[in-house]
C-alpha cells in the first residue's frame, strides 16, 4: 500500500541512506584496509565529507518541509474556494425553494379568498345585492391568480431539479388551472345574473349555484402535498449549507 502522509520524503530517505553509506564506507574502509594507522587529515577529510552529506541533507529537508507548507496552503485555498462555490450554488437552489413556498402559498390564500360567498352563505343565501358586491372581489382573485400563476411560470425553469416533488407540483399546478376556470365561469354567471336583466328568468338559480369552496380545498390539499415535499429538500439541504459555510469561512 503506497503512503501519502509524506510524500517528497522518498528522494530525501535516499539521500539519508546515501550520505549513511558513503560515511561508514569513507570511514570504515580505510580503518580496516588502511596500510598504516590513518592520520589527523584523514580523519578531517573524512569528517568534512561527512558534514558535508549532513548539510547537503538538512537543505534538501528544509526544503521539503518549505514545500509541504506551500502545498498545504495551497490545498487549503483550493479547499475553501470550492466550498464557496458548492455554497453558492446550493444557496441558489435553497432560493429556488423557498420561492416556490412563497408563489405556492401566494396561490392557496388566493384560493381561499374565493371562498367568501360560500362563507357568507352559510349565514344566509347570497342576494342579487351582495353578489353585486362580491362579484368585483372575484374578478380581482381571478386577476391575482392569474399574475401569480404567471410569475410562477417564470420561476418554473428549475423545478425539474426536484424530481422527488414533480407528481405532487403537477397535481397542484392541475387544481390551479381548474380555479382558474372555474373563477371565469362563475364571474360570468354572475354577469349574466346581475348585469344583464331580462337575460335569465331566475337570477337567484344562478347565483346560488356560484361555490369555489370545493375547488379551494382541492387546492390547499395540493398544495400542502407540494411544500412537504419542497419543505423536505429544504431540509436536505440546511446542513450541506451550514458544512460548506463553515469550510470556505463565510
Amino acid at each position: 500500500m503506497n503512503s501519502t502522509n509524506l510524500p517528497g520524503l522518498t528522494p530525501i530517505a535516499l539521500l539519508a541512506l546515501s550520505t549513511t553509506l558513503i560515511g561508514l564506507i569513507s570511514i570504515g574502509l580505510p580503518l580496516t584496509f588502511a596500510a598504516e594507522p590513518p592520520k589527523l587529515t584523514d580523519w578531517l577529510g573524512f569528517a568534512g565529507n561527512l558534514i558535508s552529506g549532513m548539510i547537503t541533507l538538512g537543505a534538501a529537508f528544509a526544503a521539503w518541509v518549505a514545500v509541504q507548507s506551500q502545498l498545504a496552503e495551497q490545498r487549503a485555498i483550493s479547499d475553501r474556494q470550492s466550498a464557496i462555490q458548492s455554497y453558492g450554488v446550493l444557496h441558489d437552489l435553497a432560493s429556488v425553494l423557498e420561492n416556490e413556498i412563497r408563489l405556492s402559498l401566494k396561490l392557496n390564500q388566493i384560493a381561499r379568498s374565493t371562498t367568501i360567498i360560500d362563507e357568507l352563505r352559510q349565514a344566509q343565501p347570497i342576494s342579487p345585492l351582495a353578489a353585486t358586491t362580491i362579484a368585483p372581489m372575484l374578478e380581482n382573485a381571478r386577476k391575482d391568480l392569474v399574475a401569480t400563476t404567471a410569475e410562477w411560470e417564470i420561476a418554473d425553469t428549475k423545478r425539474w431539479q426536484f424530481q422527488s416533488a414533480h407528481e405532487e407540483r403537477m397535481a397542484f399546478e392541475q387544481s390551479i388551472i381548474e380555479l382558474t376556470g372555474l373563477l371565469t365561469r362563475h364571474i360570468a354567471t354572475l354577469d349574466i345574473a346581475l348585469r344583464r336583466p331580462g337575460g335569465t328568468k331566475d337570477p337567484q338559480k344562478l347565483i346560488d349555484g356560484v361555490t369555489f369552496s370545493s375547488s379551494a380545498n382541492d387546492v390547499h390539499q395540493r398544495r400542502q402535498a407540494y411544500t412537504t415535499k419542497i419543505n423536505s429538500e429544504i431540509a436536505r439541504l440546511l446542513p450541506k449549507l451550514a458544512r460548506l459555510r463553515k469550510e470556505g469561512d463565510l
